[in-house]
């Protein structure tokens, strides 16, 4: 067996191994969207291989770079849903009449 199918069935069990508790993780961080939960697992394990990929070996200690990869994708998709201001309906209603759709795109 050669060092490259030796390295993608470390990291397979690695997934089976991780994958379900990570999952937990990040749904709790991200307000229990399955969704975007999954999308942060699935760039988790992408950032993983790709790490592996340039080392050409396996991650010494894979559960805390998964751990810490996961983490940090957490917190940059926090800041990136924090940092878009939504507005409701109801506050639209305070809007001045005079202003249009057309006239915002003219002026930007």
């Amino acid at each position: 067996m050669n060092k490259a199918s030796k390295i993608e069935r470390k990291f397979l069990h690695a997934y089976d191994q991780y994958a379900d508790a990570l999952y937990r993780f990040l749904y709790y961080r991200v307000r229990q969207n399955q969704t975007e939960a999954e999308e942060l697992l699935q760039q988790t394990f992408c950032n993983a291989w790709r790490s592996i990929s340039k080392r050409g070996e396996m991650i010494e200690h894979m559960q805390a770079f998964l751990y810490r990869t996961a983490r940090n994708l957490a917190i940059d998709h926090a800041r990136s849903f924090s940092s878009h201001k939504e507005v409701s309906i109801e506050d639209g209603q305070d809007l001045p009449a005079e202003i249009s759709l057309e006239a915002t795109i003219d002026t930007a």
